[in-house]
């Protein structure tokens, strides 16, 4: 099965961006330098592109390939949105990468709506380097995450590409 990659990134990055504390934006540097995606180049949009990015990944994407999709800051609010409706639209979901601060996180798990992913769902928090499993498709709360101890940023790019390329 095909895999493709679909990024977003927020206010404070870029693609070309290699700071180490944005994380998503390193990420998408080294499925380039792993060659994996050569649409990737292509495949990672600013946050405020959800939109377009349905319509036209709708139209170029197969519903046999897998869509392993990530974000960082406001773009992992975008991600996660992306995830949830092209998983509703029947497409599979790989897994979702978040790379995030956790107080942001917040700003897009709100109970209220019902944001639900068929595919395992990983919050990078960069302000304590540990990263958190959600399980999709399941409603949870701060109580049930599963926490695992990361010891630097390196080592959350490389526990992200683990988990992307699975």
């Amino acid at each position: 099965m095909m895999t493709t990659y679909v990024g977003f990134y927020g206010l404070f990055g870029s693609p070309k961006t290699l700071n180490l504390s944005e994380g998503m934006a390193t990420f998408a540097e080294m499925l380039r330098f792993n060659n994996i995606g050569k649409n990737l180049k292509n495949g990672v949009y600013p946050h405020n592109s959800l939109k377009t990015v349905l319509e036209v990944t709708q139209k170029t994407i197969s519903k046999n390939t897998e869509i392993v999709v990530f974000g960082h800051s406001l773009g992992a609010i975008s991600a996660f949105k992306y995830a949830r409706e092209m998983s509703r639209k029947g497409y599979k979901i790989k897994c979702v990468l978040l790379f995030d601060y956790v107080t942001s996180v917040s700003l897009w798990w709100d109970k209220r709506t019902a944001y639900q992913v068929a595919a395992p769902v990983y919050h990078f928090r960069s302000s304590d380097l540990r990263a958190i499993k959600l399980p999709g498709s399941l409603e949870y709360n701060y109580s049930k995450l599963n926490h695992l101890q990361i010891d630097s940023n390196k080592d959350v790019l490389q526990t992200a590409l683990k988990i992307a390329l699975k």
